[in-house]
């Protein structure tokens, strides 16, 4: 990264967006792409198929609880940078092996560390954003896009190999592998270039306020899972080509970030979003 890179707090917050490019758009949303081939190749029914996100989800639910504990001890720029690689190294071990308990608990550690992944670079692009109080809003809506990054990457290329080759599915997650270790790189670098936010010692919390939140977030994961889940099978099996679906799920992925600007300008002009 520049020294004018460096200076530009959304260049990197784009770069700290790199995480849950990887997080997200690779390890947790991309596997909608290999469902339909992992399934035809390894005999899988949709059971098996849906269990391989259950374990994502859940190691994703440990991640969260854990990720505050695991900032308090090892830093929040460690932590980011740590559970960035554990991930992409995740990624590129499913393309290693066809057992299914392996690959459960390969897609459990992948959801757990991109948890930490998440809610670290969060903490990061947060503290970069107060010290840039006209772009706040902007700033921490440029890390959030990386989820839509991320899919809208793995749009691009996963469709045209595993359209080639349904058998191309392990390689198709040595490819995921592959480009988050470059997208690790450079998160790792705009994480050295932002500022350690202090660390706080853990206190008392009351849940009673964020009821509402977590009640629609429960809501908003009941939906979205089982559909980012299936919805790549259940195109196919309407007889979408390769070139369909990689341009539903560029598509997709586009407007997940161009969702973080318009709320972000949004949060900008609202009351307390300075």
């Amino acid at each position: 990264m520049s020294t004018a890179s460096r200076s530009n707090p959304l260049w990197v917050a784009l770069a700290l967006s790199l995480g849950p490019a990887v997080a997200l758009g690779f390890a947790r949303f991309a596997y909608a792409l290999l469902l339909p081939a992992m399934r035809s190749d390894l005999a899988w029914s949709y059971t098996l198929a849906g269990g391989m996100n259950t374990a994502n989800a859940a190691g994703y639910l440990l991640g969260s609880l854990g990720a505050a504990a695991a900032m308090t001890r090892f830093g929040v720029r460690r932590s980011f940078i740590f559970s960035i690689l554990l991930t992409a190294l995740t990624l590129l071990a499913c393309g290693f092996t066809q057992s299914y308990p392996a690959l459960l608990v390969l897609r459990l550690l992948a959801g757990a560390s991109g948890a930490v992944v998440f809610i670290a670079g969060g903490a990061l692009a947060a503290q970069m954003a107060s010290h840039s109080p006209g772009q706040s809003a902007t700033v921490i809506g440029v890390y959030f896009a990386g989820g839509g990054i991320g899919i809208f990457l793995s749009g691009l290329g996963l469709p045209a190999l595993l359209g080639a080759d349904p058998r191309f599915w392990p390689q198709a997650w040595i490819l995921l592998g592959a480009v988050s270790l470059v997208a690790w790189v450079a998160a790792r670098n705009a994480a050295g270039a932002g500022e350690e936010p202090p660390r706080r010692a853990p206190g008392a919390w009351r849940w009673q306020p964020l009821m509402p939140t977590m009640v629609a977030y429960f809501l908003f994961a009941l939906g979205y899972i089982a559909y980012m889940t299936f919805v790549i099978a259940f195109i196919r099996t309407q007889g979408a080509g390769v070139g369909f679906v990689s341009l539903f799920w560029a598509v997709l992925g586009l407007s997940a970030v161009a969702s973080s600007r318009v709320w972000g300008t949004h949060i900008e002009y609202s009351r307390g979003g300075s």
